[in-house]
């Protein structure tokens, strides 16, 4: 993406000089990078004690609720197509059936766990 960039714009590099002379963006940049490590540490800490069929699902809902805040926040109008309704409400409900399913069957355990555990 950076040779895109490159061609798409000759004084990318002027920009971004620019860009960083600035104290807000110098930080939001900072904040960007610290959550992106933390949301991968947190991840892989998840990973060692659930399966990763969980983990997929919450992350599917995680998500949702940064799509429909986003939206929210920025005064989108995502939600104006009712195809994208459509989409979100069947993302959501699948994750939520999935977790009444698993919560149901023999106090949690699926076959994600059950692999997980004899890899242990």
């Amino acid at each position: 993406s950076l040779i895109v960039a490159e061609a798409e714009d000759p004084n990318l590099w002027q920009s971004v000089a620019t860009w960083l002379t600035s104290p807000r963006i110098v930080t939001m940049l900072l904040l960007s990078f610290v959550s992106f490590a933390g949301l991968h540490f947190v991840g892989l800490a998840f990973l060692k004690g659930a399966p990763a069929t969980s983990f997929q699902v919450l992350y599917n809902m995680a998500n949702f609720l940064l799509v429909l805040i986003s939206a929210l926040l920025f005064q989108d109008e995502l939600f104006d197509s009712p195809l994208v309704v459509i989409g979100i409400s069947l993302s959501l409900s699948g994750s939520l059936a999935y977790s009444l399913t698993i919560s149901a069957t023999k106090g949690g355990k699926d076959e994600d766990s059950e692999a997980h555990s004899k890899m242990a």
